[in-house]
């Protein structure tokens, strides 16, 4: 059926990184089919790559919008696991030199984006292409498909 999330075999995961295997746990429900909705029980990196995921996989129309809010997710899990990370308010109250040890949480996400996605192309590819309803309809909208 169109409508119906894609699934990711959950016997075949062990090749992964432990961080992808992390993830696709906190992602997927039991029969390996991916969350519609922002999986409650996963941390914000994991969030922030189901975000990510379903804008590439998803079927539905919702999910393949631009996942601009995704971020929000990754800000909130810098902010309260790194010490060197400060909100951008409290960046700003800071004095020059104190800046230059720390980072806001976007300075910070900047860095990590690269690794994240790095994650996300892991578990990607456990999904058929046939299922990657977003990047297809992307890719027929900017005409690349």
């Amino acid at each position: 059926m169109y409508n119906t999330m894609p699934k990711i075999n959950l016997n075949n995961i062990e090749h992964l990184s432990d961080e992808a295997r992390e993830t696709v746990i906190a992602i997927t429900k039991r029969d390996g089919s991916i969350y519609t909705s922002k999986p409650v029980n996963a941390t914000g990196l994991e969030k922030y790559i189901w975000r990510q995921l379903v804008f590439a996989v998803s079927p539905k129309k919702q999910h393949q919008s631009f996942p601009a809010t995704a971020d929000f997710d990754l800000y909130d899990w810098l902010e309260e696991n790194c010490d060197d990370v400060l909100t951008r308010y409290e960046f700003r109250k800071l004095n020059e030199l104190d800046k230059k040890h720390y980072y806001t949480s976007y300075q910070k996400a900047k860095d990590l984006r690269d690794w994240l996605r790095g994650i996300e192309d892991e578990i990607l590819h456990l999904i058929p292409k046939e299922q990657w309803h977003g990047i297809n309809r992307w890719g027929k909208a900017l005409g690349k498909i």
